[in-house]
């Protein structure tokens, strides 16, 4: 049985050379305390790799930035972070020892110049929060052909008025942030068909964004990026994934293995935990690091040469729970709303709940809608309310064989309950948001 990792044979020399700098390394003793009482260098195969307990953001988190810094402090070049975690809010902040990205560099188009001079592409508007990875790599690497203008994310109407101004024909952002910008673009009449190039980057994106997307920007080359503030870039897209939200290959630098909840690698092509492994040494470097990002790998032959598909389902309590023995998924949750869409606006929340009925505890689903202007007069009329309540019941499905509507008729969860709000526009969507305990 294959299990579900882009391990080989030839990764073990670096797999050893990172866990020789980390066990020897006089500057921190992070992983020898992790470690403690455990034989596990060097390692021989993945089996023997499988015995590493993995790295959770809670271990590092509580140690101080020092304490787990494995360079002298005068070889920092850039600390990259993250606006918080989920529940503390607390910046994750990690040491570079390099200021370039040079590793990510051969597989980020808008690099290329020779190959954006070929699309025609001048201006790239870089509507990305300016602390992240990919704000600060695209705004270093030097350029002869192409230009690169930051916008303002928070003012996006501002941001739009300069990019008719300049005359941009490429967008480097996130799902979200180009979602409220069409908006603002479409306000002054900006020409949707001059852009030629989108690079979809930070967050997941479902197919239906990824529709809507297209029908915007008509003339529009799509290609998805996957990474994250603690390890940088994990994934591309080649010419022959390009606009498959969702589908990358990862890259050469990066061991990714998928787990289930009790650490275990699943076999190929199962949804589970993404687990990440850094082969090169580094300010700190992240040894089977538990992400929270979900998703799959399996081993497929693509056309440009790449043999591994990475399929990403999305972040824990973001885009993707798994509870009560079932997994939400937002894309799940985007397929039933499209028996509706004429009614939304395109925001959605789902909040999911666990509530005391018949002295019975039972899941719920409160689902935070935003009605188009057109129909928010509808919001207070009763059979309005079950209409949208019985037919997205009835598609959204939580496992492949059971809808909501079924698992409440199983008297296993509580009906759906729909609430009509103006949701707040945020720079990176939580779709999905828990309150269980």
């Amino acid at each position: 049985m294959k299990q579900a990792t882009n391990f080989s044979e030839e990764m073990l020399p670096q797999i050893n050379a990172v866990l020789k700098f980390v066990l020897e390394n006089p500057h921190s003793d992070f992983y020898r305390q992790k470690y403690a009482g455990l034989d596990l260098y060097p390692i021989q195969s993945y089996a023997d790799f499988q015995r590493i307990p993995p790295l959770t953001k809670d271990e590092f988190l509580v140690v101080p930035l020092k304490e787990r810094t494995f360079v002298p402090e005068e070889e920092i070049a850039r600390y990259s972070f993250s606006s918080g975690t989920t529940n503390s809010r607390k910046p994750t902040i990690l040491p570079h020892t390099s200021a370039t990205f040079q590793k990510s560099a051969d597989y980020d188009l808008l690099r290329d110049e020779d190959q954006l001079k070929k699309m025609g592409i001048t201006n790239i508007l870089l509507a990305l929060p300016p602390y992240s990875s990919p704000f600060l790599r695209l705004l270093q690497w030097p350029r002869n052909h192409t230009r690169v203008i930051p916008a303002d994310i928070q003012n996006l109407s501002l941001s739009a008025g300069i990019a008719k101004e300049i005359g941009i024909d490429c967008i480097a952002t996130t799902p979200t942030i180009l979602y409220l910008l069409i908006d603002s673009l479409q306000k002054i009449d900006f020409a949707m068909h001059r852009i030629k190039f989108i690079s979809i980057m930070a967050e997941f994106c479902s197919v239906q964004k990824m529709e809507y997307f297209k029908r915007a920007f008509p003339n529009a080359q799509v290609r998805f990026g996957f990474g994250s503030s603690e390890m940088g870039m994990l994934g591309y897209q080649c010419e022959y994934l390009s606009g498959k939200p969702g589908i990358f290959h990862p890259l050469p630098h990066i061991l990714i293995e998928t787990l289930d909840e009790t650490g275990f690698i699943l076999p190929e092509g199962e949804v589970g935990e993404l687990v990440h492994t850094h082969l090169h040494s580094a300010a700190f470097p992240l040894v089977r690091y538990r992400s929270r990002d979900y998703g799959s790998i399996q081993e497929e032959l693509c056309a440009c040469g790449n043999n591994h598909l990475l399929s990403i389902g999305g972040r824990a309590e973001h885009d993707f729970l798994k509870f009560s023995g079932i997994i939400l998924q937002v894309q799940a949750i985007e397929n039933a709303l499209d028996s509706v869409r004429e009614y939304l606006s395109g925001r959605f929340q789902m909040h999911v709940f666990e509530k005391e009925s018949a002295g019975r505890l039972l899941s719920q689903l409160v689902l935070h809608l935003e009605l188009k202007k057109e129909f928010e007069k509808n919001s207070a009329d009763p059979h309005f309310q079950v209409m949208l309540r019985e037919t997205i019941s009835e598609k959204l499905f939580l496992s492949s064989k059971s809808n909501l509507k079924t698992l409440v008729q199983q008297d296993i969860f509580l009906p759906l309950e729909i609430q009509f709000n103006t949701l707040q526009k945020e720079g990176k969507t939580r779709h999905i948001i828990s309150h269980l305990t």
